[in-house]
């Protein structure tokens, strides 16, 4: 996600903090300690499931101050230096090249099948070092409704048996259809627009993100992003608002999803450079190794 950030004292300011807080609160994973996450395997013959369950997988698990998930900006800049396309799928069989591309420590691979109305879906987390399973876990859906509910149950779960302790699970788990959208269709126009703005820009982007919105006014991440886009198309109005819009549902975020919103609405929407900052702060200490707020803030800043 590119930003045109505006606060450039709020690096120098927060880094040093979001350091010594790094330093003081290493979690149990170690700086190099990262997820990759795999495409999902969809033997459903359902095409929503694609894109859509891989996106939502990355909100449901990067709500984890345990965990690292490679961000898919990074995964697509290691596809490409090993001269793959962006579009390439996201296999088991490329574990190996972008765990040593990205330092992760573990590939997630996970699958949804269906069954008589029913679906399963799976997670498992592989080592890159040497393919063996460290963590895996089933959840069932009754129908294609719960089929997110199912998915963020199973990563919770996934979360668990990786060693996260119950006190950050239960500080830091809120219910994936609630942080991202119950449609699975604005969801799925979502990481579409998510792509687009990766691979060819925010223009392209704007209208499945639109179309999202417009599925779920409730959809607080798909504003998050169209303000982005419109803000890097210089329309300023509409990414303040946008951004506005995103940060009054705090109700429908993670926490960490919530401290980005929370910087960018102060920053595009408010101008309040005091308090962009000291969101950015807060960010930077509960998630120092967050790939987003560094390398977005240096690549834009300077």
């Amino acid at each position: 996600m590119q930003i045109k950030v505006t606060i450039a004292v709020a690096l120098l300011v927060a880094s040093g903090y979001g350091v010594f807080a790094y330093m003081h609160r290493l979690p149990k994973f170690s700086e190099a300690d990262a997820v990759v996450l795999g495409d999902v395997s969809n033997t459903t013959g359902k095409a929503i499931f694609d894109g859509s369950l891989r996106e939502a997988l990355g909100v449901s698990l990067a709500q984890s101050p345990y965990l690292t998930v490679v961000s898919s900006e990074k995964v697509s800049e290691a596809l490409r230096a090993s001269g793959r396309t962006a579009e390439q799928r996201i296999t088991r069989e490329l574990a190996p090249a972008l765990c040593t591309s990205t330092k992760a420590k573990a590939f997630v691979a996970s699958a949804i099948s269906a069954d008589g109305g029913r679906y399963k879906v799976s997670l498992e987390a592989l080592g890159c070092a040497g393919g063996s399973s460290m963590a895996s876990t089933t959840a069932e859906a009754a129908n294609e409704r719960q089929v997110l509910h199912a998915l963020g149950t199973a990563a919770t779960e996934l979360r668990k048996d990786l060693g996260e302790d119950q006190g950050s699970i239960q500080k830091f788990d809120v219910a994936l259809e609630r942080a991202t959208s119950p449609s699975l269709e604005a969801l799925k126009l979502y990481s579409e627009g998510r792509r687009l703005t990766r691979e060819k820009g925010p223009l392209e982007a704007v209208a499945p993100l639109q179309k999202a919105v417009e599925l779920d006014a409730r959809f607080a991440l798909a504003y998050s992003s169209l303000a982005v886009d419109h803000y890097n198309l210089n329309q300023n109005a509409r990414a303040s608002e946008e951004i506005r819009q995103a940060f009054e549902m705090g109700d429908r975020q993670t926490a960490r999803e919530r401290l980005q919103i929370t910087t960018l609405y102060y920053d595009l929407g408010t101008g309040d450079v005091k308090k962009a900052i000291a969101s950015y702060k807060q960010w930077v200490n509960l998630y120092p190794r967050d790939d987003v707020p560094w390398e977005t803030f240096l690549r834009n800043t300077f």
